[in-house]
């Protein structure tokens, strides 16, 4: 035994060169960072823990091999999660080594048989406490992503929910409503657009909108079209009913432009216009109807996209599980990056569509706003410094106040810091100013980014205009309508070392005056 035991350590450079040759030419060869002068480490330290575990004595009843695979080398990064490489030295190893006793050994009175039994008792120990550690790091991977998986079902009959909602609303709609696609063949028709105009889905989808209007009324809005106008609001126009005489109506048209090359829909809104008394009313009440339908449109398209991803993703995720946890686990942390991509995305515009709907409920109130402001400013620092941005920021720290809504004002202040981010660059600088001048409170926020271009310049408070390829267009517009609901202003400028600048701008609130004019 003793001169097996010399021979094998007179021997172990050889072991260890022939390992390492039999690794690289063998079908077990894996895609690693492991470098050759890891992989001789490693075959190095297996080889002394078997020596120890052939001809040392030990008390406990696990091997030094078995020890060895699972404490230290799990600490090294190249391989603590890759199974394969794991497997791969362990067989090379057991080949090299069975191979070395049977073929190399030259005492022929040593009982060669014994050894193999041993080794192959060593090997096999160390291979099934291999197995069952991944078995467990695979559950508790399988129980956390089964759990998320959980998470983002209710997540997504949430939403389906809310499209069930909105797709209520348009159902039930008091005026026609109908999607176009970019050939303006339509692809939705309401209830009240078949009671309007006599004609049916089946009519009506996949066929041009201006099948339904009279030939003057076709020329009319052929004209409007081509003008290049997103939005065409009120135009008095002539409907020909599948059944019946023409009959006026009053229509709008809006533009949506969807990510994507060439993906642009129009979204109509008509309704039957009645005698010059009532034109007005109508107007007022068509003008309302179609911004609501036009939100719940650009609502279905930002929710059912991500939907249909998020519900992909998912059945993808529970497939992959199903899979051994090498080959799942990188899949499953990829698609889950996907599924928080998208979650988020539904996030920030549904949070939109909401301050879109709450902009009516305002409550006005005095307010130390160099107070409020201050502390807006420090919440947003932190944010900036997430971001790689600086913020220079300079105020008079003069108690200024006004009567307004913080709450609103806030959505105010973070759509342009918002803005603002999304223009700069990283390692960028983001100027605000707090001032008083005359009876106003002025604060102006500057960027140094590309600016805003000239032919969009006077569009940029529009509902649902918008440059970017996510965004909801929503933002600036609701900014405007809060600042004109506390009688300020918000307005913008390019800088002229590039840039923009927007200001925004309130009353001081003096309650002395009021309680004097109170008095007289």
């Amino acid at each position: 035994m003793e001169d097996l035991e010399t021979f094998i350590r007179s021997h172990k450079v050889s072991l260890i060169d022939t390992a390492c040759e039999t690794l690289c030419t063998s079908y077990w060869t894996f895609e690693s960072e492991i470098k050759n002068r890891d992989c001789r480490l490693i075959f190095s330290e297996i080889f002394t823990q078997i020596e120890r575990d052939l001809f040392g004595e030990s008390d406990s009843p696990r091997f030094h091999l078995t020890t060895y695979y699972l404490n230290a080398l799990q600490n090294k990064p190249a391989l603590k999660k890759n199974f394969h490489a794991q497997f791969a030295l362990l067989g090379v190893s057991r080949i090299v080594l069975n191979h070395f006793v049977i073929h190399k050994v030259p005492d022929p009175k040593v009982d060669i048989q014994i050894f193999l039994e041993k080794i192959q008792k060593i090997f096999d120990d160390t291979l099934i406490s291999l197995v069952e550690r991944w078995n467990e790091i695979y559950l508790s991977l399988r129980e956390k992503d089964l759990q998320l998986i959980d998470e983002l079902n209710l997540v997504k009959n949430d939403l389906q929910k809310q499209l069930d909602v909105i797709y209520q609303i348009i159902k039930e709609s008091p005026i026609g409503a109908a999607n176009c696609d970019k050939n303006m063949n339509v692809t939705h028709w309401n209830p009240m657009a078949v009671r309007l105009t006599g004609y049916s889905p089946g009519d009506i989808i996949k066929t041009s909108i201006f099948k339904i209007f009279t030939r003057a009324s076709q020329l009319q809005l052929k004209t409007k079209l081509s003008s290049g106008k997103k939005k065409i609001s009120n135009q008095r126009l002539y409907i020909q009913p599948k059944i019946g005489n023409p009959f006026p109506v009053l229509l709008s048209i809006s533009q949506l432009r969807y990510p994507g090359l060439g993906n642009i829909h129009y979204v109509f809104n008509f309704q039957e216009s009645g005698n010059n008394a009532s034109l007005e009313r109508s107007k007022q009440k068509l003008h309302q109807l179609a911004t609501i339908t036009r939100l719940t449109s650009a609502i279905m398209h930002d929710i059912r996209n991500p939907l249909n991803s998020i519900g992909l993703n998912m059945e993808i995720m529970e497939n992959a599980l199903d899979s051994g946890p090498q080959e799942s686990e990188p899949k499953i942390r990829q698609l889950l990056r996907l599924v928080q991509g998208e979650i988020q995305n539904l996030t920030q515009n549904l949070n939109q569509y909401m301050a879109y709907g709450q902009l009516s409920e305002l409550y006005l109130e005095p307010l130390n706003f160099t107070e409020k402001f201050l502390i807006f400013m420090e919440e947003i620092k932190l944010e900036a410094v997430l971001r790689k941005l600086k913020i220079e920021f300079h105020s008079t720290n003069h108690p200024e106040r006004i009567l307004g809504d913080w709450v609103q004002l806030g959505r105010v202040f973070r759509n342009l810091f918002q803005n603002a981010f999304d223009a700069s660059t990283e390692g960028g600088v983001i100027e605000v100013k707090q001032s008083q001048r005359a009876n106003r409170v002025l604060v102006s926020i500057r960027d140094y980014g590309h600016g805003i271009p000239e032919s969009h310049r006077k569009k940029i408070f529009e509902p649902f205009y918008t440059t970017k390829s996510a965004g909801t267009g929503l933002g600036l517009f609701i900014a405007h309508e809060i600042m004109a609901a506390h009688g300020g202003k918000i307005s913008y400028r390019p800088a002229k070392s590039g840039g923009t600048i927007f200001t925004i701008s309130f009353k001081v609130h003096h309650p002395s005056l009021e309680i004097k004019n109170g008095k007289n």
